[in-house]
C-alpha cells in the first residue's frame, strides 16, 4: 500500500469516506500523528452550520484510522477465510462512479468466527478485510511484503443455500468486494488468497455522507 492524501489535509467534497480510508498506507494507518494537527476540541458553540459539521471531520477520520490500527494489531485472532473462487466485475463504461477493482468472490468456512460473548462472524456490508496471500499472524507480516496484501471492503452479499434448511449455509458466502489497489491473484501455486476481516465501518460511511452533504469538506 502506497502513499496517502489523507496526509495532506485537504478533502475534496465529493470524496468518499472509502477512498480516503484506501489512500492511507500501513504506516499512515499506524501513525498516531496523521491528524494529530487536524483535530481540534469541538468547541461549544459555531458561527455557522458549515463549521459545525466541519468540525468532525477529522476526528471521525482519526477515530477510523484508530480503530483499523487496533484491528491490525490484534488481526492474528481475527475471523479469516480462504478465498475459493474469484471473478472480476467489469465496470459499465456508462457510469461515473469509479467502479475498478471489484470482484465477485467465494469463500470458505470462516475460522476464528466465534468470539466470546458475540455471534460467530458472519459477513454484512462495510466490512473491511486485509486480502492477502497466505494468513498474515501480525502486522509484521503484512510490512514484510508491500504487493503481497491489500484492504478489500464488502460492497453485497449473497449466500448459498443449503438443501435441508431455509437459512444461508453459514460455511460458504458469495460477495463482492472492492480493493483499495490493484493486487497480483494469479495462483502461483505455493500461497492461496485469504480474507482477514478487521472492521465494519458502516456507520462511520453514515456520519461521513451526512458531515458531506451539510459542510464543505474542501478543507
Amino acid at each position: 500500500m502506497e502513499g496517502s492524501s489523507g496526509m495532506s489535509g485537504i478533502i475534496a467534497r465529493n470524496s468518499e469516506l472509502l477512498d480516503i480510508v484506501f489512500s492511507w498506507s500501513l504506516a499512515d494507518i499506524f501513525d498516531d500523528n496523521l491528524y494529530k494537527e487536524k483535530v481540534k476540541k469541538i468547541p461549544e458553540s459555531f458561527e455557522t452550520v458549515k463549521e459545525y459539521f466541519n468540525s468532525y471531520v477529522f476526528p471521525l477520520l482519526e477515530e477510523t484510522r484508530a480503530d483499523l490500527c487496533s484491528s491490525i494489531k490484534i488481526m492474528s485472532g481475527a475471523p479469516f477465510s480462504e478465498v475459493l473462487s474469484y471473478v472480476e466485475v467489469k465496470p459499465c463504461r456508462l457510469l461515473s462512479t469509479d467502479l475498478s477493482r471489484l470482484y465477485d468472490i467465494n469463500v470458505g468456512e470462516w475460522r476464528n468466527s466465534k468470539v466470546r460473548g458475540k455471534e460467530p462472524y458472519s459477513t454484512i456490508p462495510g466490512d473491511v478485510f486485509a486480502l492477502v496471500k497466505c494468513r498474515p499472524e501480525s502486522m509484521q507480516d503484512l510490512s514484510a511484503g508491500a504487493q503481497s496484501w491489500v484492504l478489500a471492503h464488502a460492497e453485497r452479499i449473497s449466500r448459498e443455500k443449503t438443501e435441508d434448511d431455509d437459512r444461508a449455509d453459514e460455511t460458504l458466502s458469495n460477495f463482492r468486494i472492492r480493493l483499495s489497489k490493484e493486487m497480483d491473484l494469479v495462483d502461483d501455486g505455493y500461497s492461496s488468497l485469504s480474507l482477514v476481516y478487521l472492521v465494519n465501518i458502516t456507520t462511520n460511511k453514515r456520519i461521513w455522507n451526512a458531515l458531506r452533504m451539510h459542510g464543505n469538506l474542501g478543507i
